[in-house]
Protein backbone atom coordinates (compact mmCIF):
# COMPACT_ATOMS: atom_id res chain seq x y z
CA UNK A 1 0.00 0.00 0.00
CA UNK A 2 1.39 3.38 -0.96
CA UNK A 3 1.79 6.27 1.45
CA UNK A 4 -1.00 8.11 -0.35
CA UNK A 5 -3.37 5.14 0.02
CA UNK A 6 -2.59 4.97 3.75
CA UNK A 7 -3.73 8.55 4.21
CA UNK A 8 -6.93 8.81 2.19
CA UNK A 9 -8.88 11.89 3.13
CA UNK A 10 -12.50 12.38 4.10
CA UNK A 11 -12.62 15.82 5.71
CA UNK A 12 -9.07 16.84 4.74
CA UNK A 13 -7.68 14.75 7.62
CA UNK A 14 -5.84 11.45 7.19
CA UNK A 15 -7.58 8.22 8.14
CA UNK A 16 -4.41 6.50 9.32
CA UNK A 17 -4.94 4.71 12.63
CA UNK A 18 -2.10 6.77 14.09
CA UNK A 19 -2.14 10.58 14.07
CA UNK A 20 0.24 12.04 11.50
CA UNK A 21 2.79 14.49 12.93
CA UNK A 22 5.14 16.58 10.82
CA UNK A 23 8.44 17.24 12.59
CA UNK A 24 10.57 20.03 11.10
CA UNK A 25 14.01 20.18 12.71
CA UNK A 26 17.35 20.92 11.07
CA UNK A 27 19.48 19.61 13.96
CA UNK A 28 20.71 16.13 12.98
CA UNK A 29 20.85 15.05 16.63
CA UNK A 30 17.51 16.41 17.85
CA UNK A 31 15.44 15.40 14.79
CA UNK A 32 15.95 11.63 15.19
CA UNK A 33 15.62 11.91 18.99
CA UNK A 34 12.28 13.75 18.77
CA UNK A 35 11.17 11.38 16.01
CA UNK A 36 11.89 8.31 18.19
CA UNK A 37 9.98 9.81 21.11
CA UNK A 38 6.92 10.46 18.93
CA UNK A 39 7.05 7.09 17.14
CA UNK A 40 7.31 5.28 20.47
CA UNK A 41 4.04 6.99 21.44
CA UNK A 42 2.40 5.61 18.24
CA UNK A 43 2.44 8.75 16.13
CA UNK A 44 2.98 8.46 12.38
CA UNK A 45 5.95 10.83 12.12
CA UNK A 46 7.31 12.52 9.02
CA UNK A 47 10.61 14.20 9.88
CA UNK A 48 12.23 16.79 7.61
CA UNK A 49 15.01 19.34 7.96
CA UNK A 50 13.62 22.49 6.31
CA UNK A 51 10.47 24.39 5.39
CA UNK A 52 10.56 23.51 1.67
CA UNK A 53 10.49 19.79 2.52
CA UNK A 54 7.77 20.45 5.10
CA UNK A 55 5.58 22.18 2.54
CA UNK A 56 5.90 19.18 0.23
CA UNK A 57 4.90 16.85 3.07
CA UNK A 58 1.74 18.71 4.03
CA UNK A 59 0.26 17.88 0.63
CA UNK A 60 -0.96 14.87 2.62
CA UNK A 61 -2.62 16.50 5.64
CA UNK A 62 -1.04 16.25 9.06
CA UNK A 63 -2.77 16.54 12.42
CA UNK A 64 0.04 18.33 14.28
CA UNK A 65 3.17 20.19 13.18
CA UNK A 66 6.20 20.49 15.45
CA UNK A 67 8.74 22.90 14.00
CA UNK A 68 11.97 24.52 15.01
CA UNK A 69 11.92 28.29 14.47
CA UNK A 70 15.55 28.71 13.39
CA UNK A 71 15.65 26.73 10.18
CA UNK A 72 17.84 27.21 7.10
CA UNK A 73 16.13 29.38 4.49
CA UNK A 74 12.57 30.00 5.62
CA UNK A 75 11.92 30.01 9.38
CA UNK A 76 9.41 28.10 11.45
CA UNK A 77 7.38 31.34 11.65
CA UNK A 78 7.32 31.43 7.83
CA UNK A 79 6.08 27.83 7.82
CA UNK A 80 3.36 28.76 10.32
CA UNK A 81 2.21 31.64 8.07
CA UNK A 82 2.06 29.35 5.04
CA UNK A 83 0.15 26.69 6.96
CA UNK A 84 -2.37 29.26 8.27
CA UNK A 85 -3.04 30.45 4.72
CA UNK A 86 -4.56 27.05 3.92
CA UNK A 87 -5.40 25.33 7.23
CA UNK A 88 -6.66 27.12 10.31
CA UNK A 89 -7.15 23.99 12.40
CA UNK A 90 -3.83 22.17 12.32
CA UNK A 91 -1.97 23.01 15.54
CA UNK A 92 1.62 24.18 15.11
CA UNK A 93 4.05 23.81 17.99
CA UNK A 94 7.14 25.98 17.59
CA UNK A 95 10.39 25.16 19.37
CA UNK A 96 13.52 27.25 19.62
CA UNK A 97 16.98 27.16 21.08
CA UNK A 98 17.04 30.96 21.21
CA UNK A 99 13.79 32.10 22.83
CA UNK A 100 12.98 35.79 22.60
CA UNK A 101 10.02 38.03 23.25
CA UNK A 102 9.92 38.98 19.56
CA UNK A 103 9.68 35.40 18.23
CA UNK A 104 7.20 34.43 20.96
CA UNK A 105 4.99 37.41 20.09
CA UNK A 106 5.22 36.62 16.38
CA UNK A 107 4.37 32.96 17.04
CA UNK A 108 1.29 33.89 19.05
CA UNK A 109 0.23 36.51 16.49
CA UNK A 110 0.39 33.94 13.68
CA UNK A 111 -1.63 31.37 15.64
CA UNK A 112 0.98 28.98 17.05
CA UNK A 113 -0.44 26.45 19.48
CA UNK A 114 2.64 26.43 21.74
CA UNK A 115 6.09 27.99 21.91
CA UNK A 116 8.69 25.78 23.62
CA UNK A 117 12.38 26.20 24.44
CA UNK A 118 14.97 23.58 23.51
CA UNK A 119 15.83 21.05 24.56
CA UNK A 120 12.29 19.78 25.02
CA UNK A 121 11.97 16.95 27.54
CA UNK A 122 10.29 13.82 26.12
CA UNK A 123 7.27 14.02 28.45
CA UNK A 124 6.82 17.73 27.66
CA UNK A 125 6.98 17.06 23.90
CA UNK A 126 4.47 14.20 24.13
CA UNK A 127 2.11 16.21 26.34
CA UNK A 128 2.25 19.16 23.96
CA UNK A 129 1.58 17.00 20.89
CA UNK A 130 -1.31 15.18 22.59
CA UNK A 131 -2.93 18.47 23.68
CA UNK A 132 -2.39 19.93 20.22
CA UNK A 133 -3.97 16.87 18.61
CA UNK A 134 -7.06 17.10 20.83
CA UNK A 135 -7.37 20.86 20.29
CA UNK A 136 -6.96 20.55 16.52
CA UNK A 137 -9.64 17.89 16.31
CA UNK A 138 -12.02 19.99 18.41
CA UNK A 139 -11.37 23.04 16.22
CA UNK A 140 -12.11 21.07 13.06
CA UNK A 141 -15.31 19.67 14.59
CA UNK A 142 -16.40 23.15 15.66
CA UNK A 143 -15.88 24.58 12.18
CA UNK A 144 -17.73 21.63 10.65
CA UNK A 145 -20.63 22.03 13.10
CA UNK A 146 -20.78 25.75 12.32
CA UNK A 147 -20.77 25.01 8.61
CA UNK A 148 -23.53 22.39 8.90
CA UNK A 149 -25.73 24.52 11.17
CA UNK A 150 -25.25 27.67 9.11
CA UNK A 151 -24.20 29.54 12.25
CA UNK A 152 -21.24 31.88 12.36
CA UNK A 153 -18.52 31.85 9.78
CA UNK A 154 -17.09 28.39 9.20
CA UNK A 155 -14.46 29.88 6.91
CA UNK A 156 -12.35 30.75 9.92
CA UNK A 157 -12.62 34.50 10.00
CA UNK A 158 -13.94 34.45 13.58
CA UNK A 159 -10.45 34.02 15.02
CA UNK A 160 -7.36 36.19 14.68
CA UNK A 161 -5.35 33.70 12.59
CA UNK A 162 -8.34 33.26 10.27
CA UNK A 163 -8.83 36.99 9.88
CA UNK A 164 -5.14 37.54 9.12
CA UNK A 165 -5.08 34.71 6.60
CA UNK A 166 -8.19 35.92 4.77
CA UNK A 167 -6.97 39.54 4.80
CA UNK A 168 -3.57 38.55 3.38
CA UNK A 169 -5.26 36.46 0.66
CA UNK A 170 -7.43 39.46 -0.25
CA UNK A 171 -4.41 41.78 -0.38
CA UNK A 172 -2.51 39.28 -2.53
CA UNK A 173 -5.39 39.24 -5.05
CA UNK A 174 -5.92 43.00 -4.99
CA UNK A 175 -5.56 44.71 -8.33
CA UNK A 176 -5.54 48.48 -8.65
CA UNK A 177 -6.38 50.16 -11.91
CA UNK A 178 -3.90 53.05 -12.28
CA UNK A 179 -5.93 55.11 -14.75
CA UNK A 180 -5.48 58.80 -14.34
CA UNK A 181 -8.42 60.86 -13.22
CA UNK A 182 -8.98 64.01 -15.28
Amino acid sequence: MSRTDEHKKTDDRPTSPNPRVLLVEDDDVLRPAYERILRKANFDVVAVGDVKAALREIAVPVEVIVSDIGLPGLSGIDLLKKVRATDLDVPVILITGEPSVETAASAVEQGAFLYLSKPVAPEKLLGAVRRALATGRLGALKREAMRLSGEGNAEGTADKAGLQSRFQNAIDRLWIDRKSVV
